[in-house]
């Protein structure tokens, strides 16, 4: 090795290691909740003028290992489940479980009424449809005329 070699590895490797955070920090987002090894599953929202609908990706979880909770501004989901896998060996089919652990919660663009929610579980997607919240009511306006 070369005098000076080493400081340029060094150097190399802090500058590719100062590289990877920069890309990753500026896509605003991991697949990894920010404070446990949970996934972050993939999440869509659609806001419609009556309610919102929140659908979660959460591949091989069964409808016993969701917890969802919803408030009038976020919608948070828990889920375990276990994925099977297998490969081909020499010695035949070669089986093994991975278990896996998603956490989100999204906020919500409108406030919705968390009372009158649902949510339907198939295929491993889970589908939670709130409606609206429409504060307010009309007022009747009385006038000089409605006394008596």
């Amino acid at each position: 090795m070369m005098p000076g070699e080493d400081d340029d590895i060094e150097q190399s490797t802090g500058d590719l290691g100062r590289m990877f955070t920069e890309a990753f920090s500026a896509m605003g987002t991991s697949l990894f909740g920010p404070f446990s090894a949970s996934l972050r599953p993939l999440s869509r929202v659609v806001v419609d003028n009556e309610s919102v609908t929140v659908t979660f990706d959460l591949p091989g979880v069964s409808k016993e290992g969701v917890s969802v909770v919803c408030t009038q501004d976020f919608v948070s989901i828990e889920a375990e489940g276990r994925k099977h896998s297998g490969s081909a060996g020499q010695a035949g089919r070669v089986s093994s479980v991975e278990y896996v652990k998603y956490s989100e919660r999204v906020a919500l663009p409108v406030l919705v009424d968390p009372d009158r929610g649902s949510a339907r579980f198939r295929n491993g997607i889970i589908v939670v449809k709130v409606p609206r919240l429409r504060s307010g009511r009309q007022l009747k306006v009385a006038g000089a005329q409605d006394k008596k």
